[in-house]
């Protein structure tokens, strides 16, 4: 055999190799089960918002035949036993199951939990709940989503925590993630307060933005500054979530 003849032989070698692992790899993905490869919240995440929109990407593109309604959804998931969270929806809105174009990607949007802070969300795939478009089927007790809760908490607030302010009258605002049951809300001294009582001793409360928002009006403190301003609160918002000793303000009387 000569060296051109050789050289011919070899390359041709080399193409059938290459097709063959070429092959073996299209086989073998198409052929692989599904696996979840990225989620929101991602797994063990805490402090979660109450009504975060989450989702999940799978490895392949998969199936969405009657995986496109939040009840059809609900057939195919099921509860860990650690769960400590109920599900409702948003009032006046339509909670929506929405698939990316290449149905890797599937968003689950308009909820919320009902929870106090630290509770658990924690689902799993129910048996043969999805699969992918050659019928592969996700292995059933996959986590899907598991993480725990922040409960109601503050988003915003006037004085911010750790500044520095003039200890004159004042007006401390803040707004939470959620609305509150008004009658629910009290506020509390923390234990790191050193600024005595504020002056009147009942201050003014009022509430704006669809009960999220608290304005706590025309306060001054018995103190000589330095001193430390710290305020704890307890409330419920309209879904039920509920927080105790929560941080309400906390800052510095210059």
């Amino acid at each position: 055999m000569n060296k051109k003849t050789y050289a011919l032989l070899a390359f041709g070698l080399c193409l059938l190799a290459f097709a063959f692992i070429s092959g073996c790899g299209k086989y073998a993905t198409q052929y692989s089960a599904p696996v979840i490869i990225e989620r929101f919240p991602v797994a063990g995440a805490g402090g979660v918002g109450t009504n975060e929109t989450m989702w999940i990407k799978f490895s392949k593109s998969m199936d969405t035949t009657g995986l496109t309604s939040i009840d059809s959804l609900a057939s195919k998931i099921k509860f860990s036993s650690d769960m400590t969270a109920t599900v409702t929806f948003y009032p006046d809105a339509t909670p929506e199951v929405i698939w990316s174009d290449d149905d890797t990607k599937m968003t689950f949007t308009n909820i919320f939990f009902v929870a106090n802070a630290g509770s658990r969300i924690h689902y799993q795939a129910s048996m043969e709940a999805f699969q992918d478009r050659n019928g592969l089927y996700l292995a059933e007790s996959t986590d899907l989503w598991n993480f725990t809760l922040s409960g109601l908490c503050v988003v915003s607030r006037s004085p911010t925590n750790d500044s520095s302010v003039p200890n004159s009258p004042m007006t401390l605002v803040a707004t939470f993630d959620n609305s509150v049951s008004t009658g629910t809300f009290t506020a509390g001294l923390g234990i790191s307060h050193t600024a005595g009582a504020p002056i009147p001793s009942s201050p003014s409360i009022a509430w704006s933005n669809s009960n999220k928002t608290v304005s706590i009006g025309n306060i001054t403190w018995e103190a000589s500054p330095p001193k430390v301003v710290d305020i704890t609160y307890e409330a419920t918002d309209i879904y039920g979530n509920v927080t105790r000793n929560g941080q309400l303000f906390k800052f510095n009387l210059q």
